[in-house]
């Protein structure tokens, strides 16, 4: 389909303040089936909201996924494309306020996304099956990250096997034991603000080792190449910098999803032997582990970290804001 035949049917979709609507209750409360929505609207039968869903989805303004009998609808947050000439002429009343060019990311929802997105580790859900197709979702948006001159050198090892599973924990509980007779953590200055939060960490990551093997879902990204014997720092930063982006990004796209996990590498003290448990190529490096489950409760918080002031220099280091 031509850019414009896309851009048309994206205009026309909200064109009709019904649809616009509908697209204001998937901004409040996503993820809604059709009998919601429905709910929400109780001017509109059943086939008049499956019919309008149907334009919007044909739009791409409206993906919706299946769990179980129930399809849910999310609304799409890619911008309408904008270019001069087309855009300018044709501007759209998008969510009751106001006369706009195109739609456009929220940034409150996009910075609570970004601040609260937590390593999550005594709310894990170890009970409640996650479905790999939710998985492969966030993956499939952690691909989108950066990667370093387009290689895309990477890979993302599932597990959901309880004898791996069990064979990773184990790995992980013993790498624990190593950190602990290492002195680790390291002691902080007095008066610190992370002091008081430190013990709180540890219990967490202790938790964690403990009840790992129950976790549904273990995800492990992966980078081609070895850098342990890598001299140049280009060429580890630029390795690194090729994986972690989607790292985090599927992080991000988990807690979007209701899914939670913590950022961990304590297996890593057994990393040759986890990547034969898991036939990984020995060319190719772990960089993580992600034990991925539905969370409990209902929303996290942003954490408390130091003041940003005294970590930013400008144009000469110790030159603060």
């Amino acid at each position: 389909m031509e850019e414009t035949d896309r851009d048309d049917l994206v205009f026309e979709a909200l064109a009709d303040p019904t649809r616009r609507a509908l697209l204001d209750a998937l901004f409040q409360d996503d993820g809604r089936p059709v009998q919601a929505l429905c709910d929400r609207h109780p001017e509109m039968t059943p086939f008049g909201v499956m019919k309008h869903l149907g334009v919007l989805e044909a739009a791409n303004l409206v993906v919706t996924r299946r769990e179980g009998r129930t399809k849910r609808h999310f609304l799409n947050p890619i911008p309408i494309p904008i270019r001069p000439g087309r855009c300018a002429t044709r501007n759209v009343r998008v969510r009751g306020r106001g006369t706009v060019a195109a739609m456009t990311i929220d940034r409150a929802a996009a910075d609570k996304l970004l601040t609260t997105t937590r390593s999550v580790r005594k709310r894990l859900d170890l009970t409640r099956p996650v479905p790999l197709e939710l998985i492969d979702e966030c993956i499939e948006v952690a691909m989108q990250a950066p990667t370093g001159t387009n290689a895309q050198n990477w890979s993302f090892v599932v597990v959901t096997d309880p004898a791996k599973k069990a064979a990773i924990a184990d790995f992980y509980r013993r790498g624990g034991e190593v950190m602990a007779g290492s002195g680790y953590p390291p002691p902080l200055p007095e008066g610190d603000p992370r002091e008081h939060v430190m013990p709180k960490v540890m219990e967490s990551a202790t938790y964690l080792g403990e009840v790992l093997d129950q976790v549904p879902v273990f995800v492990i990204p992966c980078v081609q190449g070895r850098m342990e014997k890598v001299p140049m720092i280009v060429a580890q930063a630029s390795t690194y910098g090729s994986i972690l982006p989607a790292a985090w990004s599927f992080m991000l796209a988990a807690r979007a999803r209701g899914l939670g996990t913590a950022w961990t590498t304590i297996h890593l003290f057994f990393h040759d032997e986890v990547s034969e448990l898991l036939g990984i190529p020995p060319e190719w490096t772990q960089t993580a582990l992600f034990p991925v489950a539905y969370y409990t409760g209902d929303d996290f918080k942003p954490a408390h970290r130091l003041p940003a002031g005294p970590m930013i220099h400008r144009d000469t280091w110790g030159q603060h804001p």
